[in-house]
């Protein structure tokens, strides 16, 4: 059960720091384009 959560959180941060990096990208991306 513990590790059940535990798995249920590390996908939730992985998925928050990938919207993350997203998001860095596509401010890079209108950096560039100004």
């Amino acid at each position: 059960m513990l590790l059940l959560l535990l798995l249920m959180l590390l996908m939730l941060l992985l998925l928050l720091l990938m919207l993350l990096l997203l998001m860095l990208m596509l401010l890079l991306l209108l950096l560039l384009l100004i």
